[in-house]
């Protein structure tokens, strides 16, 4: 599961400063609250999120009883930031912070739905010298870089809102920061939180990016969106790992996802479960009902298509294992899923290949271990 909301909260690109008023000369006349509000998320729209809706900033008290229990029940991450308190209060972002702006931006879902029980599996006639053996790449980490396209948008909308409310302070949040994405969105009513912990916004299923503007101007907020997963649990069983222990409640210890980010030598039974996945799984995403119907590629920002889609989604396996770090950089380094490394995406290309059986990999994968002394490469974890 790759939404990167749900697998990953805290990452490299840190919330914005604050705006000042600075180039709100001439400003526009002001608008009436309401009247704000509606000109606010019209120009996200056009500023190529496919949905915006504004919340209250007060704490969120009941999330930061949630993340006191999973942090008691070991169920946090590496990436999140450890301060529950700091996670739920949007001053921690902007002292006197007072509205919330949640915004969606569309990806790409995947051409074809993987089958992730099949994966380690599969066989492994590909092995071909015009069809080298490839890798699976989860749809959220084919896209080039979303961070820095998605803060830039954000920030021109800080400077818009500047522009009418003169003075205004703001600052804004992709994929980084103390916030969790998902509340604010939740709250805001852009989305529902799915039974696999992903958003879902109406018309483009999970297949979003989420960030946020958090200032200090006031604004009417929406109503939270009813949840529509009703009796549905497709996503609960199309888990490989059963990382589910109930809806919308996911051991992220477990999830493909979090195991090919994880750093360090994997256990044989989490090899197997990461099956031939470079980075990501798009399992309980592929199988939800609300995924099927969505706006599809044309409502991708152009920046966000990689150069070339089918090596983004299906990297060469032989190739990653000995590839250098400047032909690796030089390939990948633009590509969301490519945050961990080299290291990390040349451990999973073993695993990888030990999955599929193929004996053309074994001269390739003989070499690389008899050669390369790091232990992730060489020895399962407790093995």
């Amino acid at each position: 599961m790759v939404q990167p909301n749900v697998a990953r909260t805290k990452g490299a690109i840190a919330p914005s400063g604050t705006g000042s008023g600075a180039d709100g000369a001439g400003a526009a006349a002001l608008l009436k609250p309401r009247e704000l509000a509606l000109a606010l998320k019209e120009e996200a729209r056009r500023l190529g999120f496919v949905a915006a809706g504004i919340a209250t900033a007060e704490p969120f008290v009941d999330l930061a009883g949630l993340l006191w229990r999973r942090q008691r029940a070991g169920r946090s991450t590496p990436w999140e930031d450890p301060d529950p308190e700091r996670r739920t209060d949007p001053a921690a972002l902007l002292p006197g912070a007072r509205s919330l702006v949640a915004v969606a931006m569309p990806y790409p879902p995947p051409g074809r739905p993987p089958r992730p029980a099949a994966r380690a599996t599969e066989p492994a006639s590909t092995a071909t010298a015009g069809n080298p053996l490839r890798g699976f790449v989860a749809a959220a980490g084919r896209t080039r870089s979303y961070q820095h396209f998605m803060r830039q948008r954000l920030e021109e909308l800080g400077r818009w809102l500047e522009r009418h409310r003169p003075g205004c302070r703001w600052a804004v949040q992709v994929d980084t920061g103390p916030l969790v994405d998902r509340a604010v969105a939740e709250r805001a009513g852009i989305g529902w939180i799915g039974k696999n912990c992903c958003l879902i916004v109406p018309g483009h299923g999970s297949w979003v990016f989420l960030g946020e503007l958090v200032t200090d101007v006031e604004l009417p907020a929406d109503e939270p969106l009813a949840d529509a997963c009703a009796d549905c649990d497709l996503c609960l069983r199309a888990c490989p790992t059963r990382a589910f222990t109930g809806p919308r409640e996911l051991d992220p210890r477990r999830c493909v996802s979090f195991l090919t980010q994880a750093k360090g030598p994997l256990s044989d039974q989490e090899r197997q479960a990461v099956g031939v996945s470079l980075y990501g799984c798009d399992a309980c995403q592929a199988v939800c009902p609300h995924n099927r119907h969505g706006a599809g590629a044309e409502a991708v920002p152009p920046g966000l298509m990689p150069s070339d889609p089918e090596e983004a989604a299906a990297p060469p396996l032989l190739e990653l294992l000995t590839m250098s770090q400047s032909e690796f950089r030089r390939r990948y380094r633009a590509l969301t899923g490519a945050w961990r490394g080299r290291k990390t995406w040349q451990r999973n290309a073993i695993i990888a290949l030990g999955n599929r059986r193929d004996p053309a990999a074994v001269p390739p994968l003989r070499r690389v271990l008899l050669g390369d002394r790091r232990p992730e490469l060489r020895a399962p974890r407790g093995g």
